[in-house]
């Protein structure tokens, strides 16, 4: 069986492998590329799949986290690894965590610091868990997007509106006279109230 691959492709694959001097010829280099992306793709999953990592409350803890306390002895850390907080290689909670690591109980919120992976700095449990408090009530408080509503055009003109109105008629001029009906004046003699 042979795989198609787009010529600007293999001729990177190509230019790469002679300029690093790899003793791999394409196939191998195909083969092995190929391997280690399905090897990735296992460990990782595909995107609609929920990342490993440790729920804390209402704080998520992906795989790889380090959280710290800071105790007499020193620093003691614990990390996140698949779906477990492990301290010295026993899955634990962050609060018995911080308890065992200094002797004593301790408010975990406030004495573990948290460093998520790939990120230089560490933030202190409870400023983390505030941050994702504001964000959740910021994205609440936004009004939900408007939807667009279609547009019907109507089956037939709306109706012309009667002349019979008075607001409807034009003003006279200021120095003319209104013009009086005569029939208007007439008086009938054999007319008799209700």
């Amino acid at each position: 069986m042979s795989l198609q691959l787009p010529t600007d492709t293999l001729h990177r694959l190509l230019d790469f492998l002679r300029n690093t001097g790899s003793g791999l010829n394409a196939a191998e280099a195909a083969d092995q590329a190929v391997r280690e992306w399905i090897d990735r793709m296992g460990r990782e999953g595909h995107p609609g799949r929920v990342p490993d990592g440790y729920q804390w409350k209402t704080l998520f803890l992906p795989e790889g986290t380090r959280l710290t306390v800071f105790c007499q002895t020193g620093l003691a850390h614990a990390y996140v690894v698949g779906s477990q907080l492990l301290y010295q290689g026993e899955p634990t909670s962050p609060n018995r965590f911080a308890k065992e690591a200094s002797g004593y109980v301790r408010n975990a919120w406030t004495d573990i610091t948290v460093r998520y992976p790939g990120e230089i700095r560490a933030k202190m449990a409870s400023v983390l868990r505030r941050e994702q408090e504001r964000a959740a009530a910021a994205k609440a408080s936004q009004p939900p997007p408007e939807v667009p509503r279609a547009y019907c055009p109507p089956s037939q003109p709306p109706p012309e509106p009667p002349v019979l109105f008075e607001s409807q008629k034009p003003p006279l001029p200021a120095d003319e006279w209104p013009y009086i009906d005569r029939r208007a004046l007439r008086v009938y003699t054999d007319w008799e109230p209700f």
